[in-house]
């Protein structure tokens, strides 16, 4: 019952990307970007720490930012470390 209120009430949203030809057809991107931690985690078990899940998503983050732009990733994580030092040098 949930679900078709649901549909009924968010109706034009999901049918959006038939009129607006920039808007994603699934939110797969999303679900792909939150993959890496749900495996971590079925892999560790568990964070050991909030502060290594803050570092974790952080970084994370950084690197699929970095992706996205199509930057190199070693490139990126050496201008964050040096930052002086401008990407690709």
């Amino acid at each position: 019952m949930r679900m078709t209120n649901r549909l009924a009430k968010h109706k034009d949203n999901y049918m959006l990307f038939m009129r607006v030809y920039t808007a994603p057809f699934t939110n797969n991107q999303a679900e792909r970007d939150l993959r890496h931690c749900k495996i971590k985690q079925k892999i560790s078990g568990c964070f050991r720490s909030w502060q290594g899940i803050l570092d974790y998503c952080n970084l994370r983050s950084f690197l699929d930012t970095a992706k996205k732009r199509g930057e190199r990733l070693m490139d990126s994580l050496r201008s964050l470390i040096s930052p002086g030092v401008p990407a690709g040098q």
